[in-house]
């Protein structure tokens, strides 16, 4: 399943993708709650590797003009699944 994630200082909120929630709607609910500013934002799934099941983070929200960051993909493994980067 292809997820929408923005990091925070805190860290990840990740949501299933949809056209009807962008980046930018979730970053506004999120931003009154947490007071951070987002650090990058994109989509996230699942992968298959020669170590097993984790996560990839890729691409973009053009709705924040943020990237997704080389480092996220290590950084959400460890806070959804807890794996070592």
């Amino acid at each position: 399943m292809k997820m929408k994630y923005i990091r925070y200082p805190s860290g990840f909120v990740l949501w299933p993708s949809t056209d009807k929630v962008w980046h930018s709607h979730m970053d506004s609910i999120m931003r009154t709650k947490l007071k951070e500013t987002p650090i990058s934002a994109g989509f996230a799934g699942l992968t298959l590797t020669h170590v097993g099941m984790g996560l990839v983070c890729y691409g973009l929200s053009e709705s924040m003009g943020l990237n997704s960051l080389p480092e996220d993909t290590a950084l959400l493994n460890v806070q959804i699944l807890g794996k070592k980067p």
